[in-house]
């Protein structure tokens, strides 16, 4: 791996790990960081029993997922060590984690390799939104998702694909 991204993971993993640290008052240490993920669908783990992160290169060259990935794998650790025995890896306990280091509590990256989303549009509040190609494959199988959008939540509609043309289909 590139020395310069390592040295940049380091620094992002350090930041936070400084920060939890200010937070719980504990004695955090950096976590070994690898990179050797390769599948198509995962941007990091993180492994508790060895204090370890291991980062997948070809989804961190997208900068914003520098923070994210690196900075969700660190909140793994910690809500580990602060939590034995919560029952879930993505929990309570994890998202408390998240937000108490200023992340939100998102357990999927909304990008996929090399960055390719897919528009989808809400019929009621016209809300766009881009899914990553996990998610628009299961809705293309039947799977339906409804708005991210607060004030139309309740609505529970399904959303729709937006075409090149800008039409809708489903």
């Amino acid at each position: 791996m590139n020395n310069e991204l390592e040295t940049k993971a380091v620094a992002i993993a350090q930041s936070f790990i400084d920060k939890a640290n200010a937070i719980y008052n504990c004695g955090f240490v950096l976590p070994r960081i690898t990179w050797d993920i390769r599948s198509k669908g995962i941007a990091g783990l993180a492994y508790r029993g060895e204090w370890r992160i291991a980062l997948n290169p070809g989804y961190i060259h997208e900068n914003h997922l520098w923070d994210a990935t690196i900075g969700h794998e660190i909140a793994h650790l910690i809500a580990f060590k602060l939590y034995p025995y919560s029952k879930q890896a993505h929990g309570p306990e994890w998202k408390m984690t998240m937000r108490r280091l200023g992340l939100a509590p998102k357990r999927c990256h909304a990008m996929g390799r090399l960055g390719q989303t897919f528009n989808y549009k809400c019929p009621t509040c016209q809300t766009v939104f881009d899914l990553s190609p996990i998610v628009h494959k299961r809705m293309s199988f039947g799977q339906q998702r409804f708005c991210m959008k607060p004030a139309c939540k309740a609505i529970h509609r399904p959303i729709e694909r937006c075409n090149a043309e800008g039409g809708t289909s489903l």
